[in-house]
């Protein structure tokens, strides 16, 4: 009877490994461009796609060997240990592990530029840019990184929170932005 789940979980979860792999070039090729944008080309980024699997052309049949193989040890802890599920993506900025070794800094503007990275991405697939949230991203944030940021976003539909916007007024003028001001359960358009 297991054996029907472990046929359906290895179609199901090669599908999806396959379209993060895919998923992962596609980062891979957008990113290249507007990491060095945001970083005036001082630093290069990679992300990888970490997975048990090591067969790419075979990925049903060799997950599915996995989970057979590794059924009786699943079974007594209660977990299915192999799958897309337990895979994870690491980022890499000048070939140093960012989650390791990454300033703040590069994690932030690793950040960025996966969501850059995903916005052209899905409108390769869609034909139109998603609604752009970001929450506080600019205090975190130095003058060119901001700039960039304020840049980018034109022409995309966006949502940006913050507890201020002193620095960054001079570039918000002319660009079909409205900023509201949020106060005790009040709003007030100021601009």
């Amino acid at each position: 009877m297991i054996d029907i789940y472990d046929i359906r979980l290895a179609e199901f979860g090669s599908y999806i490994i396959a379209q993060r792999i895919k998923y992962i070039e596609k980062l891979n090729e957008f990113s290249k461009k507007i990491h060095n944008d945001i970083t005036q080309g001082s630093e290069f980024i990679k992300f990888n796609y970490i997975m048990q699997l090591k067969d790419i052309d075979n990925l049903q049949e060799e997950l599915y060997k996995l989970l057979k193989s590794n059924r009786k040890k699943d079974l007594e802890k209660k977990i299915t240990s192999v799958g897309p599920h337990r895979d994870d993506f690491s980022i890499f900025i000048n070939d140093i592990d960012v989650k390791i070794f990454g300033s703040q800094g590069q994690q932030r503007t690793s950040v960025l530029t996966i969501k850059f990275a995903s916005l052209r991405i899905i409108k390769e697939l869609i034909g139109e840019y998603p609604l752009l949230l970001l929450d506080d991203v600019l205090s975190e944030l130095d003058t060119k990184r901001q700039e960039y940021i304020l840049r980018s976003i034109n022409g995309i539909q966006t949502l940006i929170t913050c507890t201020g916007i002193t620095g960054i007024k001079k570039y918000l003028k002319g660009n079909n932005m409205k900023i509201f001001n949020v106060e005790k359960g009040s709003i007030q358009e100021i601009m």
